[in-house]
């Protein structure tokens, strides 16, 4: 992730974890890329991820248009 990038203004750190994408669960940092992959090819705006951190489960609305994912 790069600071100033997208993922960060989205409140994203180094060390959390993305568990769901769209609701459906996310098990490697392939499965993520996949994920979003498709929601881009499905012309999606954004997504909504669920994200692990030091103070728990979070939702994150990300949008698609950026160039920083995470």
């Amino acid at each position: 992730m790069k600071d100033g990038g997208l993922a960060s203004d989205r409140g994203l750190r180094e060390g959390d974890v993305v568990t769901e994408v769209q609701q459906a669960e996310v098990t490697s940092p392939a499965d993520l890329k996949k994920r979003i992959e498709a929601a881009q090819k499905a012309h999606k705006k954004s997504i909504l991820l669920l994200v692990h951190d030091a103070d728990g489960l979070r939702w994150v609305p990300f949008p698609l248009n950026g160039e920083d994912t995470p």
